[in-house]
C-alpha cells in the first residue's frame, strides 16, 4: 500500500522470487506525480 502524501513519490517496488528479482513498478517521477493537477481559472 502506497501514496504520495505530502508530495512523497511512490517508491520503486520489487518482487522477490528465490535469487531474483523484478522491478514490478517503476518509481514515480515528478512528471507522473504532477500530471493530475491543475491551475485555477
Amino acid at each position: 500500500m502506497s501514496s504520495n502524501y505530502n508530495s512523497r513519490n511512490r517508491a520503486v517496488e520489487v518482487m522477490v522470487d528465490d535469487n531474483h528479482s523484478h522491478v514490478i513498478r517503476q518509481r514515480e517521477t515528478l512528471a507522473d506525480q504532477l500530471r493530475g493537477e491543475q491551475l485555477l481559472p
